[in-house]
């Protein structure tokens, strides 16, 4: 058998059912922007302090979240201005941070045809998801 043929197997005999709910979305967008966009989570069995850890940007930047069950998020924090496109994951204990840089005001002036999209790829590392180095 094929995988894709096995995993659609496995969750038609799971019976798993989804169901979106609008009014209850488990994030909301900060104030004065638009979208929030582009997840990444670190799983509680996976974080230091046994919580859920989702990261994703803003138009102001990358944001990080945390949640106890994964379904109620708290406020959340701005971690890095001119960032988006967050990517985080776990190696010999240490965190990383993968994310699209961007020079100020680029997001702004991208929706004229004329301007020059300028970006460029920064990592930074966590012991705690909390504390990060400066970019590399």
């Amino acid at each position: 058998m094929k995988i894709k043929t096995l995993l659609y197997e496995n969750i038609r005999l799971q019976k798993i059912k989804w169901k979106l709910y609008p009014q209850n979305p488990i994030l909301k967008s900060p104030c004065f922007t638009p979208l929030i966009a582009d997840p990444s989570l670190i799983l509680n069995t996976e974080s230091p302090d046994g919580k859920f850890h989702l990261f994703c940007h803003t138009l102001f930047g990358i944001h990080r979240y945390e949640s106890n069950n994964g379904f109620k998020w708290n406020s959340g924090k701005l971690l890095f201005r001119h960032g988006m496109r967050p990517f985080v994951y776990k190696e010999n204990n240490i965190f990383y941070l993968l994310y699209e840089r961007y020079t100020p005001f680029q997001i702004v002036f991208s929706w004229f045809s004329s301007w020059k999209w300028n970006s460029h790829i920064e990592i930074r590392a966590s012991k705690d998801l909390k504390t990060w180095s400066f970019p590399k």
